[in-house]
């Protein structure tokens, strides 16, 4: 036997749930800046190709998003609308990162992502960067 009192409060519960879910909004912390912030510290020759691996993969998971999206009326017949939303939604993130990306590269190119290195009080220029 079911028992109505829980199952009100559980249905009460989802739709407070479901009501924050919508509506909070919450800083996305993207854990890359940390990456970008101390790439300094790596070689340029080396850092470029990490950006490009980080483009790389940007662009197979986005590919790998259209392929899904293309197929959504065979998992959700129902929701195809819907569904094409939710996996547009993640298209678009991942196109800004690949756009974001190839600007931080360039300017890293340009020679105008990082600060010239600063001398060491007490330290020697071993003359390499």
């Amino acid at each position: 036997m079911v028992d109505l009192r829980l199952l009100l409060q559980c249905i009460k519960e989802f739709h407070r749930l479901l009501i924050q879910n919508i509506t909070d909004m919450k800083m996305v912390y993207l854990k890359e800046d940390i990456g970008v912030l101390f790439g300094g510290k790596i070689a340029k020759k080396e850092l470029v190709v990490f950006f490009k691996q980080k483009l790389q993969a940007l662009a197979e998971a986005k590919n790998y998003l259209r392929k899904h999206r293309s197929e959504i009326d065979k998992y959700a017949p129902d929701y195809v609308n819907l569904a094409n939303w939710l996996v547009m939604h993640h298209i678009m993130h991942i196109e800004v990162e690949i756009k974001w990306f190839r600007r931080i590269m360039q300017e890293l190119l340009d020679g105008k992502l990082y600060p010239p290195a600063y001398k060491v009080a007490g330290r020697k220029s071993n003359g390499k960067s």
